[in-house]
């Protein structure tokens, strides 16, 4: 199904809100780290149906997403920091730093 003039306008409202959002939180330099180990080919994937526990392992590689779920409060809790890696790593995306391909059962973010 095709997406409507609606939904395009509105996934654009959504990524400028994130992008705002991100931008107010966290600088693109931060993540320095982040995005180098994607450019030597670390690529992380996330769905819906993906445990919240396997965000925090991926998370915990990687020392700037930590310094991220802590900036954000949601250390300790599984589901907080599923949102934090995801709202990071769309920020990054938003950022033009990662590349993100959507797939039905998910999306992949890479560099």
């Amino acid at each position: 199904m095709a997406d409507t003039r609606e939904d395009t306008l509105l996934d654009k409202l959504m990524q400028g809100a994130v992008l705002a959002a991100w931008n107010r939180r966290f600088s693109v330099a931060e993540f320095d780290d982040v995005v180098t180990r994607f450019h030597n080919g670390l690529s992380i994937e996330v769905s819906d149906t993906m445990p919240a526990m396997e965000y925090v392992h991926q998370a915990s590689d990687l020392k700037a997403m930590r310094g991220a779920i802590n900036k954000l409060d949601a250390q300790g809790n599984p589901a907080a920091v599923a949102a934090a890696v995801e709202f990071v790593l769309e920020g990054l995306h938003l950022n033009r730093r990662l590349n993100k391909d959507k797939s039905a059962g998910g999306v992949r973010y890479r560099r």
